[in-house]
């Protein structure tokens, strides 16, 4: 599908920890966040690691139905998404009528951009979408522009998904994307870039030209 490629486990695993996304933490009563969900890379792994922490504090399952909000626009691949992690809880011995009812409650069809504002996240991680504007049906490209004052000139849609993730975190919060790097210093990124620089935090930032990140070659 346009603007869809897959990350590879490894750097799941890098971001899920720089962002402190780990199993010796609270995860139940913290909200996270994966804006894209696609094939499941970082959904399958922050299930992994906040069923660890469920179980190291004792909690029951069900506490845990709102710790985790997955977005998937393409409503097959949600269901694929949901798929996964039932198959992922069974594996970790949870029964299948909970596996199911904690896969309807974590994974969304749903745009992403259109429902961010309604969660405060503690955590916002994954790999958003690559796609052109002029790609974007016109109308819904030009609510995205409304909705999203960082998408200026040319901009590519995970500029939005920049926005809309750090304006839901909370206070303490923390975003983690792997993405391209161009709006860190080309004139459509100017908005993000002064976004950031005016209320935010930058902790790190790596780069990756020359790992092998995703399941596909890319630019």
């Amino acid at each position: 599908p346009k603007g869809v490629v897959y990350t590879k486990r490894w750097v799941v695993k890098l971001l899920l920890d720089l962002s402190g996304y780990t199993p010796e933490r609270d995860l139940v009563d913290a909200v996270a966040v994966e804006p894209s969900a696609g094939n499941g890379a970082f959904l399958g792994p922050m299930v992994e690691r906040l069923l660890v922490s469920c179980r190291r504090q004792g909690k029951p399952l069900a506490a845990c139905q709102k710790s985790l909000a997955a977005y998937e626009l393409n409503e097959q691949r949600a269901d694929r998404a949901r798929e996964l992690v039932i198959r992922c809880l069974i594996e970790q011995e949870v029964d299948t009528k909970t596996a199911e009812i904690l896969a309807e409650s974590w994974v969304r069809t749903g745009d992403f951009l259109l429902d961010a504002h309604k969660i405060a996240a503690d955590f916002v991680i994954g790999n958003p979408p690559y796609i052109r504007l002029e790609d974007i049906p016109e109308e819904t490209a030009l609510f995205y522009r409304d909705a999203y004052p960082t998408m200026v000139g040319r901009a590519d849609l995970y500029v939005a998904f920049f926005e809309a993730a750090l304006r839901q975190l909370k206070d303490d919060g923390v975003c983690s994307f792997i993405c391209a790097d161009r709006w860190m210093r080309n004139q459509y990124g100017a908005k993000l870039r002064e976004l950031i620089t005016s209320g935010f935090a930058v902790d790190a930032i790596i780069e990756m030209h020359n790992a092998d990140a995703f399941h596909d070659e890319v630019d």
